[in-house]
């Protein structure tokens, strides 16, 4: 086929039992890596290529060798995972792009001999180790490897029922466990997170997850929790997060709207536990679904009921009360059964969750199950099939789905061709490598715990005045108070949470505030001029002496509170001590025009009143 595409090649290959190279020399081509990605063993026929094709281990140098893959199929599937592995190590995107990376490295330092040495090919008689960590710098090789949390609301369903978030979870955890800047990468839940850490990455934000000042909080957006946007605390969540990854097109466009912005972060599949295996008696279903039920009367009547008659079988949780399906469910399964189902049955539907679909986020079902090179049949979501597409069938549902899941099922040759494109894919796109670099590089921007802390701080403030200004004086509350439990010695805070409390009438709780803004933050003008206007408007003179004394306490030289506690001591009638204070202002500021007015004005008045004294007397 001298006209055929790459990708035509790829199913030809992926179809094959085995590829046949007749290169020479001591580097393997294009050819047999392709052959190792899509787990094809490779007869070198002109040799080892340096060694680089093992016999019996990565591929088979001889007709003998070619003879024993069809006689021993434990050997066949061996040679399927070494050459497989070699391909991950050596030759995917991820594997090339990390080897980049520590070239430059080596040139910033001028360690490129030592570089060169850890990179160049070694006969497999000379590695020291066949599970060498992947060596990913992005800092000074002097700086500490980073503890990493990631944070999901609950654990512990592996042993109950399949919940995607977990599955996800480990796989990310586990990519970021590889690189060489990671002490450690461990999946928590509110219960058993902890401060120790470097960086905690939510997949749910505050407060369904816990925030974790002493680290950078950083929020994955892939995950149905914001159905109810009248939260009062999501404005408060936003701001505490230093960084957010969208995994679709929808919740970016959402969190603009609280003028932050996402990187993307696409959602994936550990290419280690989602990949082929041989197929099971047990799982040759027609059409299969995993999934559990949300209570989306759409997804039953579009998609699951139209192909009950054609086979279906589901797995999951919740759809025993649902008597339509009838022998169709199976009940629940163990998630590291799932690559075994997806291998072993000949289609896969996918379905999306309203909120996926309507935030436009790929459930990660579509790159686990192209990894385990299934058939897969899914409702279209519009970044889905940008990313996918003709690596899976994209079906509106009802009729249209019947059709294309009968045709897939009555045409083998088409049904092969599908799911070796989707493999294909699977292996350039899947996988939680890039994810875990992205996340790296981003935590570097934000890796100072002091400046950290003081830009949370900020935008918690001005995002609560902002909220204050628009009359949503709950949400703004929420910011200010969240700003407090950070740090309890904010003025700026506990003034705008004075602010709020005056607007919404609770004057009282309001006045405590601002005069724990003003000892906190002595200097804070506006939070000084607050205090006197709410002491004046509720009579808390009192209240107000004492806050002033204090700070005339700390600086006795604060020109600006001595003419304010001298007319707290005027309204009591108190002149003398009123006259002492501003004679210290005016001493202090001698150009104080408005302390000199009423010190003469307390002079005058009190000479008058001598003279109406003296007079009476006479």
């Amino acid at each position: 086929r001298p006209h055929a595409t790459r990708e035509e090649i790829f199913e030809e290959i992926a179809k094959s039992k085995f590829s046949v190279t007749t290169m020479r020399g001591e580097w393997p081509g294009a050819f047999p890596c392709e052959s190792w990605a899509l787990k094809t063993p490779v007869f070198a026929a002109g040799g080892s290529m340096g060694g680089m094709i093992e016999d019996g281990v990565s591929g088979v140098l001889s007709l003998d060798g070619v003879k024993r893959l069809y006689e021993d199929r434990a050997l066949y599937r061996r040679i399927q995972e070494e050459g497989y592995k070699r391909y991950l190590d050596e030759y995917a995107t991820e594997a090339v792009g990390d080897r980049c990376l520590r070239v430059f490295d080596g040139l910033v330092q001028d360690k490129m001999e030592e570089v060169w040495e850890e990179l160049r090919w070694h006969d497999p008689q000379e590695k020291a180790s066949e599970n060498k960590r992947v060596v990913v710098r992005f800092a000074p090789s002097n700086v500490k490897p980073l503890r990493i949390g990631l944070q999901i609301p609950k654990a512990g369903t592996f042993s109950k029922m399949v919940w995607g978030d977990e599955i996800l979870a480990e796989g990310l955890a586990d990519a970021l466990s590889q690189l060489d800047i990671v002490d450690q990468a461990v999946v928590y839940t509110p219960v058993t997170i902890h401060s120790n850490l470097d960086l905690v990455l939510s997949f749910y934000p505050y407060p369904e997850t816990l925030f974790v000042p002493e680290a950078a909080n950083f929020w994955w957006l892939q995950a149905g929790v914001l159905q109810d946007e009248s939260l009062s605390k999501i404005d408060a969540a936003i701001a505490l997060y230093e960084d957010f990854f969208a995994a679709g097109t929808g919740v970016a466009k959402w969190l603009r709207q609280y003028e932050r912005e996402a990187a993307f972060m696409l959602m994936g599949a550990d290419l280690g536990i989602y990949r082929p295996y041989p197929p099971m008696p047990q799982y040759r279903h027609n059409i299969v679904f995993i999934g559990n039920n949300y209570g989306r009367d759409e997804i039953l009547e579009r998609y699951l009921l139209p192909l009950v008659p054609l086979g279906l079988r589901i797995y999951g949780s919740g759809w025993e009360d649902v008597p339509e399906l009838g022998e169709a469910f199976l009940g629940s399964i163990h998630p590291r059964e799932v690559p075994k189902v997806y291998s072993s049955a000949k289609i896969v539907l996918s379905v999306h969750k309203s909120w996926h679909a309507r935030m436009d986020i790929p459930t990660t079902r579509l790159w686990e199950a192209t990894a385990c090179g299934a058939a897969v049949v899914s409702d279209p979501v519009s970044l889905g099939k940008q990313i996918f597409g003709d690596a899976i069938v994209w079906s509106e549902g009802r009729r249209d789905l019947v059709e294309k899941v009968q045709f897939l099922l009555e045409n083998d040759g088409a049904r092969q061709a599908l799911k070796a494109r989707a493999r294909l894919h699977a292996l350039r796109t899947g996988g939680f490598q890039s994810q875990a670099v992205l996340l790296l590089s981003r935590y570097g921007r934000v890796a100072d715990p002091e400046a950290r802390s003081r830009e949370r701080l900020k935008r918690l403030c001005e995002r609560g005045e902002k909220l204050a200004s628009k009359g949503s004086t709950s949400e703004a509350r929420a910011c200010y108070e969240v700003a407090l439990q950070l740090d309890p010695a904010s003025g700026e805070a506990a003034n705008g949470l004075g602010a709020v409390l005056w607007a919404e009438g609770r004057q009282q709780q309001a006045l405590e505030f601002f005069r724990r803004a003003v000892e906190n933050d002595p200097g804070n003008a506006d939070a000084l001029y607050n205090l006197v206007v709410a002491a004046h408007q509720t009579g808390a003179l009192d209240l107000l002496e004492r806050t002033l004394r204090s700070v005339l306490s700390t600086d006795p030289t604060r020109v600006d509170v001595l003419p304010i506690l001298a007319d707290v001591e005027i309204r009591r009638g108190r002149t003398r001590e009123a006259e002492s204070l501003l004679e210290r202002a005016i001493r202090l500021e001698p150009d104080n025009q408005e302390a000199r007015r009423v010190l003469e004005d307390l002079r005058r008045s009190r000479a008058r009143g001598k003279m109406s004294a003296a007079a009476v007397t006479r």
